[in-house]
């Protein structure tokens, strides 16, 4: 890892450079500069275009859970850390990067049948909320996309199960 990633990039913790607008490209006359935008919560999910942010830091150290097992010089030495290295850090599936080049072969042989029924419990009412938010956060992500019912293979129960911790 670079330690010197904030000597390097001396603008790290500052927000991107203001736009001044002009009103008809012919006219040399500027506007003035666009206010600048009201922090909101969605301003946090800048990993793409500014990871820095100083808010988005603050939420990524808030969701980690460091253990009492440390000193509070390690503890330190932790979260600077990850000062350092917001920009491996997702904070919704919609910052995660794909990787373009990967693919999945499971060579599967074309007179391969598999079971096209499941005989899944019906999910309770908030399993069912907790489900479908879960599933259209992926599909909003471009994580996962619809298949038409000519292009299942094979189908498979659903199981949701609580975190222990």
């Amino acid at each position: 890892m670079d330690e010197n990633r904030e000597a390097d990039n001396p603008k790290a913790t500052e927000p991107p450079t203001s736009i001044q607008v002009l009103t008809d490209p012919n006219q040399q006359e500027l506007l003035g500069e666009l206010p600048e935008p009201q922090p909101q919560e969605q301003d946090i999910y800048t990993r793409h275009t500014w990871p820095d942010n100083p808010a988005r830091v603050a939420r990524i150290l808030a969701e980690i859970k460091f253990g009492n097992d440390i000193t509070m010089e390690e503890k330190s030495q932790l979260e600077d850390f990850v000062r350092r290295n917001t920009d491996v850090f997702a904070l919704s599936l919609k910052e995660v990067k794909p990787i373009l080049e990967a693919y999945v072969n499971l060579n599967v042989p074309e007179t391969e049948t598999f079971n096209l029924c499941t005989h899944q419990r019906p999910l309770t009412p908030d399993q069912s909320q907790f489900f479908s938010a879960r599933i259209n956060d992926m599909l909003e992500a471009g994580i996962i996309e619809h298949a038409p019912a000519e292009l299942v293979k094979c189908a498979a129960t659903t199981v949701i199960t609580q975190k222990t911790h």
